[in-house]
């Protein structure tokens, strides 16, 4: 940068001035010559008239900022007549740099409206993680939340929310509710407000105390059209009354879905002893206290209290909210901004090189300028007020591309993330915007800058010169031209990847048939079905009853269906388990089913049996396994009789048979160990999801399987309805927008690299049309002319291809880390370097033309 600030010295300013001066001074002196007076009485005459050289040096330097905005203002407008001059260039410009900070504004827009947490102090939240030995997960039990509530200096507030579905009997039939229970201060460490009425107050979260509740912002607008006076009415939840004290705002992004009605936890509680763990803890740290020393501080609070329940000892962590709530998301997020960073690279370099052909058309022009007396500053400032022109314009075209590119991610966010709902076009993103709009201005005006600087004045100057460098030959525009195709190829072999690799997974065999079933899932109350005799016999008779509708050939039931999306892991023993693990047992997911499931689901029993009637309450605890967990434990010898222990103390279960694998983790997930149990010897969860394979469209049985539960009880409501063929399609809707995303800036980056082509091989077409003249006319064909242009084309597309190979594959490991192993490298590679070729082709192929259809006669005359 030493050569800028000299360029731009006082002492160079003050040269050039100096120079610009005298200048003026002897064209004054020239003109009164001309007119016939002597020279001496020329110069003489000239003084007077400016008042010496010395006084109009100070009045300029007086005048200094007032002239710099002079000049700025003039190089504006000259540049404006410049654009408008060229229609065909400025609108490829504008087109080329609305694409990439169009792109880029949009990511940044998400990313900063729906990747951030809405609280003040969102940095100091963190959930805490129980670390049991036989499961992890997000949890506590209610003694536990109160030890660290009461006993931790690490935290300023420990506030607990456990969720549950209420049926509530309104105007129709009954509805089965989203119930958040919430301990004091819940509300206020997620800042929620109220809209009407007010929050829960101390006495309300004690035992006994009279039973309240707050509706969610968009149940109360939904089911009582957003009417205030709702505030100190009775709401009945499971045939309970309970008077509503407001309406909560809606902002908590830790749940798949917000709470319809909110209800204090303290007289709610569903669980009182140790290791009943369901509350999911927050709190927000002090301030200067590290996560470390946070956890540091629970974990001896926890220790102590292990020592009087070591049956429920567990271990514990923490995790910030922000990672709990996004997860994986914000890293794909922001790969994308990574992508539409190198869209952004891409429009740069096309501009660059379109610059480049210009300022090398203008070149006699600027040596001109230069030999009448213009300073190199003032031709630098002029070439930056147009490319700043452009890429301002740009960005105003660039706000537009963004509205609608961001709404691409939005109408198909994956279930279970936070919709992008807080995206949109505020004054950050226009900050944003306008930042990139002025780095981009000078990224792509420096390439035509440097032109300038080094141009030869003399061989410009002469009358008809027309430079015949070769494409090779021209390093600069070369280097461009290897750029662009390297940044293409990482961005359309990472486009292609993704697709081959969702086409993969929707070609993987699930294990089971997600076809025509229905899933209608059931919360039951647990004051109306308290105990698990009371809630099978309410199971077993609506089983028989979804049997028996005409259309429904099988129905079974389970608390988890495929591709639900959560599940129960945990640690379990088995026999003839090596001594060696017996310390670090493996661990398994935990499904809870009713006979007649697999043959519903149509995965096969490989070896021994299904649950029958008879595996109930009182009778030998049998269980199903995979076929993978089977291999993996047993090596190939018979699993059938074996035990396994788990779920719970002397929970002893004998192997009665092995199912086929299912990818329950997710089509990108291999099977892992996967344990089937009874739902009817172990139904101690208060829902269930009946499964229905229907002999057509499972939707057109909705209206029976309502009335199916209401004969059973009237009372009772239907939580939610679904397919599995909607599951499973949820399962990949990440992969699939995230592939559809990368496909747009695939096409992207091929549409750029395409204009980038035709602009160096028209550049090179037109400052090599006297020497294709001249071989034309020495006897060379034009196939010969054709073969010259694409041979030098054809190097450099290849040596930009190997280039970018090595940045696909460096950056193939880090994107596999986020988002699991991905499939077809080398298939991606071969298709894109195979695109790139033929988008090469076919964007030189109309500047090809002209060169073929040059008259050597008339490229001859220019000379």
């Amino acid at each position: 940068m030493g050569w800028l600030r000299r360029l731009f010295s006082r002492e160079r300013l003050e040269a050039d001035l100096d120079k610009e001066l005298r200048f003026h001074f002897e064209s004054q002196v020239a003109d009164k010559v001309r007119s016939g007076i002597s020279e001496s009485e020329a110069r003489r005459l000239t003084r007077i008239e400016f008042g010496g050289i010395e006084q109009i040096k100070e009045d300029c330097r007086e005048r200094r900022g007032t002239m710099w905005l002079e000049s700025l203002s003039q190089d504006v407008r000259y540049a404006i007549r410049q654009l408008r001059n060229s229609p065909s260039f400025t609108s490829v410009a504008l087109l080329t740099l609305a694409l990439g900070i169009g792109a880029n504004t949009a990511i940044f827009s998400i990313i900063q409206g729906t990747l951030e947490l809405p609280y003040a102090n969102a940095d100091r939240m963190v959930v805490v993680k129980n670390v049991s030995p036989r499961q992890s997960h997000f949890a506590a039990s209610w003694p536990d939340f109160l030890e660290w509530r009461g006993r931790s200096k690490s935290f300023t507030q420990i506030a607990g929310i456990f969720t549950s579905m209420m049926t509530w009997k309104g105007d129709k039939e009954p509805q089965s509710l989203f119930i958040g229970l919430v301990t004091e201060g819940y509300f206020g460490l997620y800042e929620m407000q109220p809209i009407v009425g007010r929050v829960f107050l101390p006495s309300e979260h004690v035992t006994g105390s009279t039973p309240v509740c707050a509706l969610g912002e968009d149940f109360w607008r939904e089911q009582f059209n957003g009417d205030a006076s709702v505030v100190g009415k009775p709401l009945y939840l499971d045939g309970k009354a309970c008077t509503v004290i407001g309406v909560m705002s809606r902002v908590v992004p830790d749940s798949n879905h917000s709470a319809q009605v909110w209800i204090p936890m303290e007289p709610n509680l569903p669980f009182r002893e140790h290791g009943s763990d369901f509350i999911r803890t927050t709190g927000l740290l002090r301030p200067g206290v590290s996560q470390t020393q946070a956890l540091s501080d629970l974990r001896n609070i926890q220790t102590q209290v292990d020592k009087q329940f070591p049956e429920t000892a567990h271990d514990l962590g923490l995790q910030s909210l922000s990672q709990n709530v996004f997860g994986d998301v914000r890293a794909m997020m922001f790969i994308l901004w990574a992508a539409v960073g190198f869209i952004l690279l891409i429009a740069c370099v096309n501009l660059a090189i379109m610059l480049l052909a210009r300022a090398s058309g203008r070149a006699r022009e600027f040596a001109v300028r230069r030999a009448l007396g213009a300073s190199a500053a003032r031709l630098i400032q002029q070439t930056l007020a147009e490319s700043l022109l452009l890429s301002v314009s740009g960005a105003f075209a660039g706000l537009a591309v963004a509205a609608v590119f961001m709404h691409i991610p939005i109408g198909a966010w994956p279930k279970g993330f936070l919709p992008p709902s807080g995206a949109h076009l505020n004054g950050e993103a226009l900050a944003f915007t306008s930042l990139l709009a002025l780095i981009t201005g000078v990224l792509f005006g420096i390439v035509p800058m440097f032109r300038i600087l080094r141009q030869n004045d003399k061989s410009a100057l002469r009358q008809g010169h027309i430079t015949t460098d070769s494409l090779e030959q021209n390093h600069t525009g070369s280097m461009l031209v290897i750029a662009e195709i390297a940044f293409s190829m990482l961005l359309v072999a990472g486009a292609l990847n993704m697709a081959f690799y969702l086409i993969r997974l929707m070609r993987t065999n699930p294990g089971v048939n997600p076809k025509n079933v229905l899933v209608i899932n059931v919360w039951l109350s647990p004051q109306q079905y308290p105990d698990v005799g009371k809630k099978w016999r309410f199971y077993s008779t609506l089983l028989e009853r979804l049997a028996i509708i005409p259309g429904v050939v099988h129905a079974a039931g389970s608390m988890d269906p495929p591709f639900w999306g959560s599940f129960p892991h945990g640690k379990f023993s088995y026999d003839d388990q090596p001594d060696e693990t017996a310390n670090q047992n493996p661990v398994a997911g935990f499904h809870y089913v009713t006979p007649g499931y697999f043959e519903t689901v149509q995965t096969p029993i490989v070896k021994g049996r299904d649950f029958t009637p008879q595996d109930r309450p009182g009778s030998p605890k049998v269980v199903l396994i995979n076929r993978e967990m089977a291999d993996r434990l047993w090596h190939g010898q018979s699993a059938i009789g074996k035990h396994i222990h788990c779920c719970y103390k002397g929970g002893d279960f004998e192997i009665v048979g092995i199912a086929g694998d299912v990818l329950l983790d997710g089509l990108a997930q291999p099977a892992g160990n996967e344990i089937y149990l009874s739902v009817q010897q172990n139904a101690w969860s208060q829902g269930l999801s009946f499964l229905l394979r229907t002999s057509g469209d499972p939707f057109t049985y909705v209206l029976s399987a309502r009335h199916a539960v209401s004969t059973v009880d009237a009372g009772q409501a239907i939580s939610s309805i679904t397919s599995i063929e909607t599951l499973a399609d949820q399962a990949v809707a990440g992969q699939r927008i995230f592939t559809l995303v990368t496909a747009i800036l695939g096409t992207l980056a091929l549409l750029l690299a395409s204009i980038g082509v035709y602009g160096v091989m028209a550049y090179s077409v037109n400052r090599r049309e006297r020497e294709f003249g001249i071989r034309l006319a020495l006897g060379s064909s034009r196939s010969g002319i054709l073969k010259i242009l694409f041979s030098g084309l054809f190097g450099l597309v290849a040596a930009g291809m190997i280039l970018g190979a090595l940045l696909t594959f460096a950056m193939r490991a880090w994107i596999a880390s986020i988002l699991g192993t991905t499939s077809g490298g080398l298939l991606a590679f071969a298709a894109s370097a195979l695109l790139l070729c033929g988008v090469a082709a076919l964007a030189a192929l109309i500047p090809a033309r002209i060169a073929m259809r040059i008259d050597p006669m008339q490229a001859l005359r220019s000379e």
